[in-house]
């Protein structure tokens, strides 16, 4: 069963994940939960933990 969780983002980045989704046809929860899962997918499949995020990457 999914479990309801609140996020705080920046509005930009707000913006721009929600014109990912549309541009893929899909829902923001479906966007965000799959681009989540596919990095923390890539961080194992590279032999570590998840990296870390820091708010300097570039935008």
């Amino acid at each position: 069963m999914k479990k309801l969780v609140t996020f705080r983002f920046d509005p930009e980045l707000l913006k721009r994940i929600r014109s990912a989704a549309e541009a893929e046809n899909r829902t923001l929860t479906n966007f965000v939960e799959t681009t989540l899962k596919r990095a923390l997918l890539l961080d194992e499949a590279a032999g570590g933990p998840p990296a870390p995020i820091h708010s300097d990457l570039p935008h």
